[in-house]
């Protein structure tokens, strides 16, 4: 169990932030395990890019164990169309001692042997710069998806920050997962090992991730780049604010869902709704220009039309958050 004493500075500067650089190393870890995607569908890009070594490492960093070097994932600092940038910045300057420390804790933590390739990684020069060239390759080749993550993205912002105003940390800290515990003082997080942290009046940033499955991933040991990552609820996965006002929230979820082609078997899965209300919301947006079918092979499927993505932009435009994943 992690412990993290936290005193009163610290509960009042509790912020909500997006982290682009989060949402592509869970992609990346979802394609490097052939998996299916949380959020996005896995593309053919995606799977050979795999094949260029600054991506393969850092698939590696992020894909085996439940250890990831923090380097990797520095904390948002605001919400901007600058956030990747500056994230990656920030990698690709991190001084080569920490580099090498948690690599080599990483390394220590599988007990791999003296001639694996990652010792000779370990002794190698510029690791923070391969993983940022690797991270922006990644996130190069993923562009198609960002549409949909992003107003996933958006409206889970919205709703956490939306409660943190209302009720404060008290009554959002233990609703975002499961392993997540708090009492008014102690931030616990479940853990297989025993550790204790003081902060002194540090912020810590509750970061709302589309590709973390339902995966919680927290970096509390260095107080000054503080965040809890959790998974986005799956009520969350839909559209902005404006568009769910205009068409409703099912509807919104799946405009937003077929920038790419999706079959109404798929989206019944990914939306948890009935085959036949998909239909149903599909024809609707038909109707209205939205959305057209495509068959591909012995399969129909649904993928927006020029007058439906126009709408999704417009709509995106309206939010505040619009460019969070501009690089």
């Amino acid at each position: 169990m992690i412990l993290v004493d936290l005193p009163p500075e610290s509960v009042r500067s509790v912020a909500v932030r997006p982290s682009p650089i989060h949402e592509t190393l869970g992609m990346l870890r979802v394609v490097a395990a052939n998996e299916p995607g949380v959020g996005f569908e896995v593309s053919d890009l995606q799977r050979r890019a795999l094949h260029h070594p600054d991506v393969a490492l850092v698939a590696r960093l992020v894909g085996e164990g439940t250890y990831q070097p923090d380097f990797l994932t520095p904390k948002p600092r605001g919400v901007s169309a600058v956030t990747f940038r500056e994230q990656l910045a920030a990698v690709e300057a991190t001084p080569s001692a920490a580099a090498r420390e948690q690599l080599g804790y990483w390394i220590g933590a599988r007990n791999l042997p003296t001639d694996h390739p990652m010792w000779r990684v370990l002794e190698s020069e510029g690791i923070g710069t391969r993983c940022a060239h690797g991270i922006r390759k990644f996130f190069d080749v993923s562009r198609p998806e960002w549409g949909g993550i992003h107003t996933t993205l958006v409206a889970e912002f919205r709703r956490v920050a939306d409660e943190l105003e209302r009720v404060g940390p008290d009554g959002v800290i233990e609703t975002l997962h499961p392993a997540l515990g708090w009492d008014g003082r102690t931030l616990s997080i479940a853990k297989p090992y025993d550790e204790r942290i003081t902060y002194l009046g540090e912020e810590i940033v509750l970061v709302p991730c589309v590709t973390a499955g339902a995966r919680l991933s927290v970096q509390v040991c260095d107080p000054r780049d503080a965040s809890i990552v959790f998974p986005v609820r799956t009520a969350a996965i839909g559209a902005t604010v404006p568009l769910i006002a205009l068409v409703g929230r099912s509807r919104a979820a799946l405009l937003a869902d077929v920038q790419l082609p999706r079959s109404t078997s798929r989206l019944a899965i990914r939306h948890s709704l009935s085959k036949a209300t998909v239909s149903h919301h599909l024809s609707v947006l038909a109707d209205a220009g939205l959305v057209a079918p495509r068959r591909e092979g012995r399969e129909v499927r649904y993928v927006t039309t020029h007058l439906g993505r126009s709408l999704l932009n417009r709509s995106v435009a309206q939010d505040s958050q619009r460019g969070m994943f501009s690089a």
